[in-house]
């Protein structure tokens, strides 16, 4: 399950988190600040995150929001998925890039922040 939460502190700071929750704990995945990602004026958003299997294999997990179509990973690995969900075996060290697609056809980049990877 992914999540993504906002707060804006009385300062008016903002951070931005995306978490995935692969089972009993939720994993970070970004954490941004000066962005209008989730909040009524950043609705659509891309995000991804390397995640190890209890098998030990790795994979580029990524998730979109409504208005996302379809997901694309380019990197040493190439995938797409006509979901708002997409999982690909590779390595820890692949420097994927992911991307969606908007229902206007716009291009969407992932998420990036300060948070873990």
């Amino acid at each position: 399950m992914w999540s993504c939460a906002r707060a804006v502190t009385w300062r008016g700071t903002d951070e931005v988190s995306v978490d995935l929750r692969t089972g009993e704990a939720a994993q970070p995945v970004v954490r941004a600040r000066g962005t209008a990602a989730c909040s009524r004026f950043g609705q659509h958003v891309v995000a991804d995150t390397r995640w190890r299997s209890p098998d030990g294999d790795w994979y580029v997990l990524a998730a979109g929001s409504r208005a996302v179509t379809d997901l694309r990973v380019t990197g040493e690995v190439t995938a797409e998925s006509d979901d708002r969900t997409l999982a690909v075996r590779a390595p820890r060290e692949d420097q994927a890039e992911v991307t969606g697609r908007l229902r206007t056809g716009e291009d969407l980049a992932s998420l990036t922040g300060d948070g873990d990877r």
